[in-house]
């Protein structure tokens, strides 16, 4: 309890002395929402989305970024991609999946080259990669049915 009188007490003194800057709904509307980070298997990196909203418009843009864990910096990648979600590591930690606008994507670290992997008429979810690297999984609701998919080369609907 102490502790907590002392800590909102030094919270007010630093009010008073550095002044209060106004902080209005709309500036907190566009500041940037973080999406979870996915670290890489081999610990080496780590990708994740930041989605902005954007007040006037009434719309959303979302943006992957890759960084690495030693602290040498964070890479805006893909920017011409705005609707990115979930991306999901290659056991390798080579190159990752994810979503853009609700079409599979994957990403070479190496090459830092963002390629499509198939399009299927429907948003995409859930993408993962198998233990081994060599397939990938997601759901995709076709002709609003919900349907699993696996990619290895072509992709094909495993569910009926």
């Amino acid at each position: 309890m102490r502790v907590s009188i002392t800590l909102f007490a030094l919270a007010c003194v630093a009010i008073v002395l550095c002044g209060t800057v106004p902080f209005s709904v709309d500036e907190l509307i566009t500041l940037e929402r973080l999406g979870e980070p996915v670290m890489s298997p081999n610990g080496t990196f780590y990708a994740y989305t930041g989605t902005t909203y954007m007040h006037d418009s009434d719309a959303a843009t979302t943006a992957l970024y890759l960084g690495t864990v030693d602290g040498s910096g964070v890479t805006h990648i893909c920017p011409e991609l705005e609707a990115v979600s979930g991306p999901a590591w290659h056991p390798d930690s080579t190159h990752f999946v994810f979503g853009n606008g609700g079409q599979p994507m994957i990403y070479d670290v190496e090459s830092k080259e963002c390629y499509s992997l198939t399009t299927i008429p429907r948003d995409i979810d859930n993408l993962k990669w198998s233990p081994t690297g060599d397939m990938i999984m997601f759901s995709a609701d076709v002709y609003k049915v919900p349907d699993l998919w696996i990619c290895i080369y072509t992709c094909i609907s495993i569910s009926e």
